[in-house]
């Protein structure tokens, strides 16, 4: 079991922010939070200086994936580096799981494609398993109906099973989402 213990810490809660706040996380989970009562810190507790102390972010919804695989028309990254790139961003904004929405469909205006969007799904997938991710990774696959290629696709994708993700160690700081 990990514990760790904030104290001085500006908290986040839903109703309000706690400028003096007493924070424990254990098991990557926030158990506590609680003023600070003046001479009862526990020793040990890590001093955070008035820092924000907030949950981790979920984003149900993202298409921002594919524009981080093609920033323009003329460039597009490999989708293992789109991943790890776009990864590194939403984490040092907060986000702690991210449901990233992948579009099933060949759209010129859109710049979309079926093959394109397999290759973000299977990145997707990799990164989730590979036991190293900064987030949890979860798939929104979408499906434009009017393209039976693209239901061929998600057909095809079926094997794969349940949405991807796994629970993350706990960190330094703790995680909550």
């Amino acid at each position: 079991m990990s514990r760790y213990v904030f104290a001085h810490a500006r908290a986040v809660l839903p109703d309000r922010t706690l400028d003096d706040a007493l924070d424990v996380a254990e098991d990557g989970r926030i158990t506590d939070v609680a003023p600070v009562v003046p001479g009862a810190v526990p020793a040990g507790a890590l001093d955070l200086g008035g820092a924000l102390l907030l949950p981790g972010i979920i984003d149900t919804h993202s298409d921002a994936l594919e524009k981080e695989q093609r920033p323009r028309p003329t460039v597009e990254f490999e989708a293992g580096f789109a991943v790890l790139s776009f990864e590194g961003r939403v984490r040092a904004a907060g986000v702690t799981t991210m449901h990233h929405a992948v579009s099933y469909q060949n759209h010129v205006v859109k710049d979309r494609t079926i093959d394109r969007s397999l290759a973000l799904a299977a990145a997707v997938r990799d990164r989730a398993a590979s036991g190293v991710g900064l987030i949890d990774h979860r798939l929104l696959h979408r499906l434009d109906a009017r393209d039976t290629e693209a239901l061929n696709a998600l057909k095809g994708l079926a094997h794969h099973g349940p949405a991807v993700g796994r629970p993350l160690p706990a960190v330094r700081g703790g995680r909550d989402d």
